[in-house]
């Protein structure tokens, strides 16, 4: 707590003085009130309607259903204020002028009932009979409004600035005012705020006194006198000093407890970016070293290049230098030097056009290479395509070999039973022949004629049936049957 700062004092009379309410007679206690309260409100409310109502019609000129209408809303602008009144400070959100707004619909109400009646100052007796009861209602929904703000803790009339302040205290609530509007704060806020600031006040004003010695008590006794007007009793103002100094003391701890925690966290910020720098290093350091590799392997190979192209240039210098001897033994010391120079020159240029040549040289291998397996892929894919189109092909042919076949096994087939059935022959003996033929071509075929095969042909006879018709056509072949004569009636009964 910050020093100079003391809370309200919570204390509570009622509590102090060991009063407990009996719940059950405060229940039975509201539930008259509420009834009293909606008896009030109806016969004034009743009575309202009526004086109003005719009123309006017959000294405001109003028609009869205008005067209804205006009867109706005078009262009800009244109930619907205060409800909405109480529903906005339900929702922490207070407007207080509902409230002045439903207390200037009671006077209207007030007024319009006694001047209804007649002049007021002619008869004041009459004029308030007939004004009393909406304010008697208002009181009543007054009373409830305060009970409902007590009991559900609403935010009520401790956050405006009662009447009696401004009565008791016009200089400075008009400060008090100000504040609330401005920074948005509750009275009781304000007046807490206030408070704390005259014991800070206070307190600053004899905290050297109390420096030595807590219990002085002159100082003690001007403390006492100076923070009555706060409602501060005698016994807190005397344990003020010493709750002050605890006050000290702990916000001292607190203060030393936060530059220990600043400071840790500075000291964990600054390990934070030791650490982060040196894995910077690192990554530095490891991206060094893999470029190193890199010019190592590169300047390898440049070295090896060069160093092939250094023999060769080796060799034709050597060759030069045995014609340079030569030409020395023949001529003079100056066209032999001449001679060298040029060769030399020579020498050079053509070691450049080697390493340019083995470049070239290189990169025409790997061109040829990529031509070659770009060609070789063509070839797999053109020779793999052509094998499918003769496999295609040959399948083709196949299937009209066997389609030619099949016609023409069908039209021998219908030229033999048409022999047959010139021949007059039994039924049996016609597919005894069936199977006889069929057998005949199985055997020039080389094919394996089955039972289900030779039960279709006859009709679609049984396995077994079939089976028969097979022994008594090998039978019949072995005879001495000839197929093809059958075949060849067939052709000339067809002519």
């Amino acid at each position: 707590m910050p020093s100079g700062v003391l809370p309200l004092p919570a204390t509570d009379p009622l509590r102090e003085s060991g009063w407990r309410a009996d719940w059950r007679a405060v229940q039975i206690l509201t539930a008259l009130a509420i009834f009293g309260a909606v008896v009030v409100g109806a016969i004034g409310f009743g009575l309202s309607f009526t004086n109003l109502s005719a009123a309006a019609e017959e000294r405001f000129g109003f028609t009869p259903d205008g005067s209804d209408f205006f009867a109706l809303g005078v009262d009800a602008g009244i109930i619907t204020f205060l409800a909405l009144d109480l529903c906005l400070s339900a929702l922490r959100m207070p407007w207080p002028l509902l409230r002045v707004l439903a207390h200037a619909m009671t006077l209207a109400s007030v007024y319009f009932n006694a001047a209804g009646s007649g002049s007021i100052m002619d008869n004041p007796a009459r004029a308030a009979a007939h004004g009393l009861m909406p304010v008697l209602f208002v009181i009543g929904v007054e009373a409830g409004r305060r009970a409902l703000v007590h009991r559900a803790k609403l935010p009520g009339e401790h956050d405006t600035i009662p009447l009696r302040r401004w009565l008791l205290a016009p200089i400075t609530t008009p400060s008090i005012f100000r504040t609330m509007k401005i920074w948005e704060l509750s009275y009781s806020t304000v007046l807490k705020i206030r408070r704390e600031q005259r014991i800070h006040k206070v307190w600053a004003k004899h905290e050297q006194d109390f420096a030595e010695d807590l219990t002085s008590p002159q100082a003690l006794a001007s403390l006492i006198k100076e923070l009555a007007p706060v409602g501060m009793s005698p016994a807190e103002a005397m344990s003020l000093p010493a709750a002050m100094a605890r006050a000290e003391q702990r916000r001292r701890q607190d203060e030393e407890r936060e530059r220990e925690r600043l400071a840790d966290e500075a000291a964990q910020a600054e390990h934070e970016k030791e650490m982060r720098a040196i894995a910077r290093e690192a990554e530095k350091a490891e991206a060094a070293a893999e470029l190193i590799a890199t010019r190592g392997v590169s300047q390898a190979r440049a070295e090896g290049a060069v160093a092939e192209a250094e023999t060769e240039a080796g060799a034709i210098t050597e060759a030069a230098r045995k014609r340079a001897e030569a030409v020395a033994a023949v001529g003079t010391a100056e066209e032999q030097a001449r001679i060298a120079e040029a060769d030399a020159r020579a020498a050079e240029a053509r070691r450049a056009e080697a390493e340019q040549d083995a470049r070239a040289l290189r990169i025409e291998e790997e061109n040829t290479r990529r031509r070659s397996e770009t060609k070789a892929a063509a070839q797999r894919a053109a020779e793999s395509a052509r094998s499918e189109a003769e496999a295609r092909r040959a399948a083709a042919e196949a299937d009209a070999r066997a389609a030619e076949a099949r016609r023409a096994a069908a039209e021998a087939d219908a030229r033999a039973t048409l022999a047959d059935d010139f021949a007059a022959l039994s039924s049996t003996d016609r597919k005894t022949r069936r199977v006889a033929r069929l057998l005949a071509r199985a055997d020039v075929t080389g094919g394996e004629l089955t039972n289900a095969e030779i039960a279709a042909a006859i009709g679609g006879a049984s396995e077994g049936t079939a089976s028969g018709y097979r022994a008594k056509a090998r039978a019949l072949l072995e005879s001495g049957y000839d197929p093809a004569a059958d075949l060849d009636q067939g052709a000339l009964l067809n002519a």
